[in-house]
């Protein structure tokens, strides 16, 4: 497994690896979606986020940006969400309340959920999130 940059280049399949973890996140919180692959496609092309991806023989298995780490079903439980994190080392993410997989991820990689929640539109179905944040490291820095 290779983690690297994102390039323009895998806007492409990462807009597809976000399509199926929508699937995914709203199969889990039992909520049935319609998720439109070209609208994400446009959206990938549009924001061109920065962030991280891990791939292997066979293709990209996980990537990383500023506000979300997403890693195939196939592949998880296998230490390569972790090292996407530890690679961007983000300060905050926000989790939907009912993704508990994702919560007890964000636990065990050092993140800690906040009293902070929004109510976010994910394709038609209210979702209230909580903000998880890490320690900076020099917070006890006098």
């Amino acid at each position: 497994m290779r983690i690297r940059e994102i390039t323009e280049d895998d806007y492409s399949p990462l807009s597809y690896l976000h399509w199926l973890s929508l699937i995914e996140e709203h199969k889990e919180i039992g909520i049935e979606t319609n998720v439109n692959y070209l609208h994400l496609r446009l959206q990938w092309n549009t924001e061109k986020p920065k962030g991280y991806l891990a791939e292997c023989d066979s293709g990209i298995v996980g990537f990383i940006s500023e506000n979300m780490v997403y890693v195939s079903s196939y592949f998880m439980r296998m230490g390569i969400g972790t090292k996407l994190v530890q690679k961007l080392k983000p300060s905050e993410f926000w989790v939907a309340e009912s993704n508990k997989r994702a919560q007890a991820f964000y636990t065990a990689n050092g993140y800690n959920p906040t009293s902070e929640t929004r109510m976010v539109d994910k394709l038609g179905y209210d979702i209230i999130e909580r903000k998880w944040t890490t320690i900076p490291d020099n917070a006890c820095d006098v």
